[in-house]
């Protein structure tokens, strides 16, 4: 019989439950092997090396045995490199930070590596346990777009994707989620202010790490907000 092989690699942790007495199933989303359940035995037992390490959210160096005809993988070890302690106790980059998890498993293949999502998703918990609680939304925000881009399914948001025109900087534009997104106003779709899908262009171009320190007004990003989670509910 195959035995399985052994590898290592950045892992979150996104589900977890007891398995019998001593040892627990673990969800990990990997970036070199996308969202697998593992078996981490003895979990559960006063010396385990697991203790204090299977914990919703913490990012890991997972030491795994792979085997491409089981469902359930072996964890071996999980080594705190990113703790979840900025969202234990603070209602709000928790729920920010689960909405984000809620994402990336939606998009995530199982069995099935997708750096740029996991990175995403590493990324996105780092900024919202750093960004000041002011800027919250803002980062959550940029990550939404960032996540939209990288499915592919949100156009250059300054463009039209109808006519492939470059929307006006003023006045109104139209939006139509079934469209991506934003469009010229003589395209339909319901109107919205110009500002907004050049502020999401914005967003999008600044460094991932900037985003906490981007300068919009609040309004702004309430609004745009709001669209853009029209925009994931339609995906």
């Amino acid at each position: 019989m195959e035995k399985p092989q052994r590898k290592r690699s950045l892992g979150i942790i996104v589900r977890r439950s007891d398995w019998r007495e001593s040892s627990r199933i673990v969800t990990l989303c990997t970036r070199d092997f996308g969202v697998i359940s593992t078996l981490a035995k003895g979990a559960h037992r006063p010396k385990s090396p697991f203790l204090g390490a299977i914990d919703l959210l913490h990012i890991v160096d997972a030491k795994l045995g792979i085997h491409p005809l089981r469902n359930l993988q072996r964890l071996y070890s999980a080594d705190v490199i990113q703790g979840n302690r900025p969202f234990r106790h603070h209602r709000k980059r928790r729920e920010f930070a689960l909405r984000l998890k809620n994402n990336i498993l939606l998009a995530m293949p199982e069995n099935r590596s997708d750096p740029d999502l996991f990175d995403l998703f590493r990324g996105g918990l780092r900024l919202l346990g750093s960004a000041p609680e002011p800027k919250l939304k803002l980062t959550n925000l940029g990550l939404d777009l960032r996540y939209l881009e990288i499915l592919g399914v949100l156009p250059p948001p300054n463009f039209c994707p109808l006519c492939e025109k470059e929307l006006p900087k003023n006045g109104k534009v139209g939006f139509l989620p079934k469209a991506g997104g934003f469009i010229h106003k003589h395209e339909g779709g319901r109107p919205i202010s110009a500002r907004l899908p050049h502020f999401a262009k914005d967003l999008l171009t600044i460094p991932g790490q900037n985003l906490p320190g981007f300068r919009a007004p609040d309004p702004m990003v309430q609004d745009l907000s709001t669209l853009v989670q029209e925009l994931i509910s339609n995906l």
